[in-house]
């Protein structure tokens, strides 16, 4: 993921001010390697972040103008698609998202993290968000995050979430449920990791910097 800093300005719609200056662009969280500030994302960041999330390869946006909120959720609430968890993404939840943010992952916020790259100058910005839960007639289903809440629910205790109350588009997978995740070593081939995938709906988080 790289998004240049003008390049997510004129994407998103959110205020100039809210990027620092010398940012030069978006990079997912695993791509920062020295850590430079670590700040709160504005409530009103994170809703221009998820509103303007597209279908895979389309211009439509499922979830403009939806209601958005923040709460803690049990993960054994939640209805899943994907079908598996991979080990190693596990451990690295336990250390290296633990490190950066000195706290238990489960009580984690939405933040905005800046630090340097390899290979590259300047300062970056990578997004935290918490997951993406998508209610749909009564049901909470989980979008993004599935190892966090994996691991949540092995603890038995609740997670941060970001909801987002009736999209305008159907889910891009079939449903399933915890006892059906199977944890692996290596990650399923694409057919496999979804229930029914149906690709035309997937939605495209990286496309907003979000990288779950």
């Amino acid at each position: 993921m790289f998004i240049p800093r003008e390049d997510f300005l004129d994407q998103i719609s959110v205020q100039s001010f809210q990027v620092k200056r010398r940012t030069e662009a978006i990079v997912s969280l695993r791509e920062i390697i020295s850590i430079c500030e670590i700040t709160l994302m504005e409530e009103d960041y994170l809703k221009a972040l998820l509103y303007n999330v597209r279908l895979a390869g389309s211009n439509t946006y499922p979830y403009r103008d939806c209601k958005i909120y923040l709460c803690r959720t049990d993960p054994n609430e939640l209805i899943l698609g994907q079908t598996f968890v991979l080990k190693s993404k596990l451990m690295s939840i336990l250390t290296d998202v633990q490190k950066i943010f000195r706290s238990g992952f489960a009580k984690i916020p939405a933040y905005k993290v800046y630090g340097t790259i390899s290979g590259k100058e300047g300062l970056y910005l990578a997004h935290y968000v918490p997951p993406i839960i998508e209610e749909h007639s009564g049901n909470k289903v989980s979008i993004d995050g599935t190892h966090r809440q994996f691991l949540t629910r092995g603890v038995g205790t609740t997670i941060e979430t970001v909801v987002v109350r009736c999209p305008k588009t159907p889910l891009p997978f079939g449903l399933t449920e915890w006892g059906n995740i199977v944890p692996c070593d290596v990650k399923p081939e694409k057919t496999k990791r979804y229930v029914d995938l149906r690709p035309e709906y997937f939605r495209d988080l990286s496309s907003v910097g979000i990288d779950g």
